[in-house]
C-alpha cells in the first residue's frame, strides 16, 4: 500500500533531531513571551519603556513568534512525514543551523543596531527610516531574515522532492489518482503525506 510506514530514518537519530528543533523553538517562544509581557506591563502603565525599546521589542516578539512556530511545525512534519518517504537529514539539519544564525543576526541588528521595523520591513522601510535606526541593522535583519527564508525553502523543496520520489509527483502525494478514481482508497496515500504535500506546495509558493 502506497500509506504503509517504512524505516527510512533510525528511531534515535530522528528524535534527537526533532528534539532540537522543538528545544530551539520552546527557548525562542519563552524569550517571545518575556518581551510580550514587558509590552504589556507598558501599555498598562506598570514600567517605563522608551518608544523606540518597545518597537524594538515589538520587533523580535513578532518575528520571534512567527519564526518558531514555523520551526516547530516543520519539526513535527518532518517526524511523520520521515515513516513514509527518505528525508534527507543533512538539509534538516542546515535548516536548523541557518535558523539559528539567522536569529542571531536578527537579534543583533534589532538590539545593537536599534532596527524596529516590526514585520512592515519591506522596502523603503528599513533604508529610510528617518534615523530611527542606520542601514547595518537593516541590513543584518533582512539578512537574518533571508537565511531563514533559504533554510526552509531548502526543507521544504527536500520534502518535495522526497514525496515526489517515492509516489511519482506531489498529485499522486494529494491521493489525486483515488479522487480521479484510477486507484482504490486502499491504495492513496496516508493523510501525513497528503497533509504533507499540501503544506510543501502553500509554503513553496509563499
Amino acid at each position: 500500500m502506497m500509506g504503509q510506514k517504512a524505516t527510512y530514518v533510525p528511531l534515535k537519530t530522528r528524535n534527537n533531531n526533532i528534539v532540537s528543533y522543538m528545544l530551539v523553538s520552546g527557548i525562542v517562544v519563552i524569550a517571545m513571551i518575556i518581551f510580550g509581557i514587558l509590552m504589556l506591563l507598558q501599555q498598562r502603565g506598570v514600567i517605563n519603556i522608551a518608544p523606540d525599546t518597545f518597537y524594538q521589542f515589538l520587533t523580535i516578539h513578532g518575528t520571534g513568534m512567527i519564526g518558531a512556530a514555523a520551526l516547530a511545525t516543520a519539526a513535527i512534519m518532518w517526524y511523520f512525514l520521515s515513516h513514509y518517504v527518505k528525508l534527507s537529514q543533512t538539509i534538516l539539519k542546515l535548516n536548523l543551523i541557518l535558523f539559528l544564525i539567522g536569529v542571531v543576526m536578527v537579534v543583533i541588528g534589532i538590539f545593537s543596531f536599534e532596527y524596529a521595523g516590526a514585520w512592515t520591513f519591506l522596502y523603503p522601510l528599513p533604508a529610510i527610516s528617518a534615523n530611527a535606526w542606520g542601514k547595518v541593522g537593516a541590513l543584518l535583519y533582512l539578512f537574518g531574515m533571508l537565511l531563514l527564508g533559504i533554510g526552509f525553502l531548502l526543507f521544504y523543496i527536500d520534502t518535495g522532492r522526497a514525496i515526489i520520489k517515492t509516489y511519482g509527483s506531489l498529485g499522486k502525494g494529494l491521493g489525486w489518482e483515488v479522487i480521479s478514481g484510477k486507484k482504490s482508497e486502499a491504495n492513496a496515500p496516508s493523510s501525513t503525506v497528503i497533509a504533507s504535500t499540501m503544506v510543501m506546495i502553500i509554503n513553496e509558493l509563499l
